[in-house]
């Protein structure tokens, strides 16, 4: 962050600076770092208490000014009883966590690098991670970390931009209506990156429409002269390309698209190849669903003006995002570990990728509930039991409140299901999966974040020291507040 005098932050906030003996001080002042959270704070930092479903900024309000907070901002009428004495700068605000928006708004108003703005129900994070290693070999670019996604995460990474970004990527994800629009009004992109529209988060965002309206926010809010990248291949194509301001630019597998992937093909050392418009990509990730996420972070680069080939260079050498079909072997098995998140068309996905792959031993399957579907997380359950069951895989073990509806899917297919083991959860999965295991199982495990399965990866790893699991071809051990 570049510095800031506290006139200008509190200015960008509409907020009220308080505590300094000479206000006109605040017009030197200068800031550049900001804290949201007492643990990380250093010296000198700005400290804003953001609020959140399980916590409450305004509680270590005291704590940061121990650990040398220089400014805080904070809610009118939320200065603690025991504060009232003490002497201390702020801004006063109306709320807090809109201060957080408003503060990256105007930050990134100072700037101008070329803002994408990535949307999806899936391959967001891949996409950008693809995009983000593409374009740091070539300009100077800030990417999202992690799955910096949200009101939090998105105005944080506006706030690392400086004077000489040349490119920015940002993962907006969401929960709610109207969560997408208030990211692209305090992100600005340019261009905006939607992967394709399927059944996530129904229980805020109502139905498949409902995703649509909410997702086609991004292309909404472009600019005249912005460009909307999209899906050709998606079913929501046709919504989306209706509500764009400006240029249009298509990716896909069929013939008419901007960007044609073809010649798609599996890596004999793991991973994808294909062709993009002539250019040969190869992509170390395992699945060909991730055939999209890299169209989409070609047709992206060479749009700001990266050289085909030196797109396909960077690809060539991108690591996996961390538990996205992230392959490990650990001591005599093969896991695909798919645990940060899952809905219905990213299941379907990892699915597809287990049976596709070569295995020397059982193919076993520990799948976790879907979240937040709303209404339909029955019946959408019960469908993947249906997709699950023709894959004939050798065990399935189903963890959470809706195995009976997977389950039910898989006997309306198949009729009478064996090698099928329902358990509660995941704390009774870390005592029951591993003892089922053999040695040279290819073991897929995938779940919604709130299960955690990623716990029952740590589990299955053989006791060695850090560091001995090694990936399998196709896959990279690497490490990582997100919605969809």
């Amino acid at each position: 962050m570049e510095a800031l005098t506290l006139r200008e932050i509190a200015d960008a906030l509409n907020g009220r600076l308080e505590g300094l003996d000479d206000l006109r001080a605040g017009d030197e002042q200068r800031i550049d770092a900001l804290s949201i959270d007492t643990r990380a704070l250093e010296p000198g930092d700005l400290y804003l208490a953001i609020k959140g479903k399980r916590f409450d900024g305004h509680e270590f309000v005291a704590e940061a000014l121990d650990k040398g907070a220089c400014v805080v901002i904070l809610d009118e009428g939320r200065i603690a009883p025991e504060l009232t004495s003490r002497r201390f700068t702020r801004i006063v605000v109306r709320d807090t966590n809109r201060a957080l928006l408003d503060l990256a708004a105007a930050y990134r108003r100072r700037f101008a690098p070329r803002v994408v703005g990535i949307t999806g129900s899936t391959g967001k994070t891949a996409t950008k991670e693809l995009l983000g290693r593409a374009l740091g070999g070539w300009s100077e670019t800030v990417v999202a970390p992690g799955s910096f996604n949200n009101r939090v995460g998105v105005p944080l990474t506006l706030l690392e931009i400086t004077g000489t970004t040349a490119h920015l990527v940002l993962e907006l994800g969401t929960s709610s209506p109207g969560e997408i629009a208030d990211l692209t009004r305090t992100a600005q992109p340019e261009l905006g990156l939607v992967t394709n529209i399927s059944a996530a988060h129904l229980a805020g965002l109502g139905s498949l429409e409902g995703v649509v309206r909410e997702k086609a926010a991004l292309i909404e809010g472009l600019p005249l002269h912005g460009v909307a990248l999209l899906n050709r291949d998606d079913p929501s194509f046709e919504s989306l390309r209706g509500v764009a301001p400006g240029r249009v630019v298509t990716w896909g597998r069929q013939r008419g698209v901007d960007y044609r992937g073809t010649g798609v093909r599996e890596r004999p050392e793991g991973g994808v190849a294909f062709e993009v418009n002539g250019t040969p990509i190869e992509l170390a990730w395992v699945g060909e669903h991730n055939v999209s996420n890299a169209l989409a972070a070609f047709a992206c680069a060479v749009e700001l003006g990266m050289p085909p080939a030196d797109v396909a260079s960077a690809l060539r050498h991108c690591p996996p995002p961390s538990m996205r079909l992230e392959v490990l072997r650990l001591g005599d098995k093969v896991i695909i570990n798919d645990a940060y998140n899952a809905n219905p068309a990213s299941t379907t996905a990892a699915l597809k990728t287990l049976a596709a792959l070569s295995a020397t031993g059982r193919k076993v399957v520990v799948l976790g509930d879907m979240l937040e579907l709303g209404a339909a997380a029955g019946a959408l359950h019960e469908k993947i039991g249906f997709e699950l069951a023709a894959e004939g895989f050798d065990l399935v073990v189903l963890v959470g409140q809706h195995a009976g509806d997977i389950l039910a899917g898989m006997q309306r297919r198949v009729g009478n299901v064996t090698g099928v083991v329902s358990l509660r959860g995941t704390g009774e999965a870390l005592r029951e999966v591993p003892p089922l295991l053999r040695a040279g199982d290819m073991v897929l495990i995938k779940g919604s974040r709130g299960l955690r399965l990623e716990e029952l990866v740590k589990a299955l790893s053989p006791v060695a020291p850090p560091g001995a699991a090694e990936s399998e071809p196709g896959g990279v051990c690497n490490s990582g507040g997100s919605a969809a």
